[in-house]
């Protein structure tokens, strides 16, 4: 399939944090990404020596990425980050916002990663694209918000949330955009969800 946007995902010892950057991917890619950005989790599982990494790369266009290519990618990201677990997953761009505090620098990123119930995939996407992420990137504090589909990795759906702040989650505007009659009938048939707070590494 055709993308532009992969996702990697781990478990790595917070010491590891200081050496992933764009020439870590450029390395194990073999190409340099046209931009990338690295997150980690800011509260680990109690008792977990190791947190979640998102690293994003970013190609300057979309290409042709083959089930081939992305294994040897996944295989090469499990023996840098010491973790068998470790995916790599094409993301296909399903709709994105521009926030109400666009150009302000981004220090949490926030994932709502989910699959969903049989037979409510098409109301929870119209809820996503028309109502709930529309909803939230305009909530002061919101930098950009964007929804991908997974091909390669459960959970399917993977929206993400640029804020300014942690603290953006907990103001009034962004519980009520959550508090609204369609949110309630679509979330409880979420299934498979992580929701994952992490603090910004690079840009």
């Amino acid at each position: 399939m055709k993308t532009n946007v992969l996702l990697f995902k781990a478990r790595i010892k917070p010491t590891m944090a200081k050496i992933l950057n764009e020439s870590s991917l450029q390395t194990l890619m073999g190409a340099a990404p046209a931009g990338y950005r690295i997150a980690i989790e800011i509260k680990p599982a109690e008792g977990s020596k190791r947190v979640l990494c998102y690293a994003y790369a970013r190609l300057d266009e979309s290409i042709k990425i083959g089930k081939k290519l992305r294994s040897a990618w996944e295989k090469a990201w499990q023996k840098l980050c010491n973790d068998k677990k470790a995916t790599v997953s094409r993301l296909e761009r399903v709709i994105e916002f521009t926030g109400a505090s666009r150009g302000e620098q981004v220090n949490a990123h926030y994932v709502v990663e989910t699959d969903t119930n049989k037979g409510w995939s098409k109301e929870v996407s119209a809820w996503y694209d028309t109502e709930h992420m529309p909803g939230l990137a305009a909530v002061p504090g919101t930098v950009h918000a964007v929804r991908f589909i997974n091909v390669d990795h459960a959970p399917r759906s993977v929206a993400c949330y640029e804020l300014k702040e942690v603290s953006v989650m907990g103001s009034d505007p962004w519980l009520a955009v959550r508090a609204s009659d369609w949110s309630n009938r679509c979330r409880p048939h979420f299934r498979n969800t992580l929701r994952t707070m992490l603090s910004v590494l690079s840009h």
